[in-house]
């Protein structure tokens, strides 16, 4: 499975199921861009990744905010020139470990935030730039 020179973008791509997806991808030569709100998991997820034979790079990006997402995607095109393909992986529980009865609103619209509106902010981003 050879995806030399292909370029693919993974949202919530430094921890994970993302990881285990941005490594695959890694280990068949694809150059992997992770997006994720953490600094420190990106770094971390660039150490594990860093004698990969696709190129490794990561942004900081909250795929809840079109402004993140187009700033990641830029950087993105600039690190790598294109875009083939696009894992949004991003997502969060909402309420952590806190019983679905004593959430609040706000943990529930983050969670939608995070879940659906960052798939589409992710994938149109990245479908205005693959060919």
């Amino acid at each position: 499975f050879d995806l030399s020179g292909r370029v693919a973008v993974v949202t919530g791509g430094n921890g994970g199921i993302g990881l285990g997806m941005a490594q695959a991808l890694a280990t068949a030569g694809c150059n992997v861009s992770i997006w994720g709100r953490n600094a420190t998991k990106n770094q971390a997820a660039l150490a594990t990744m860093a004698n990969m034979p696709g190129k490794v790079e990561a942004q900081i990006c909250d795929v809840t905010d079109p402004a993140s997402v187009k700033a990641a995607m830029d950087a993105t095109l600039k690190a790598f020139g294109r875009v083939d393909g696009c894992f949004a992986n991003a997502g969060i529980g909402g309420g952590g470990r806190q019983a679905f009865i004593d959430r609040t609103e706000e943990q529930w619209r983050s969670m939608f935030a995070t879940n659906l509106d960052g798939v589409f902010h992710a994938f149109q981003a990245a479908a205005r730039h693959m060919t």
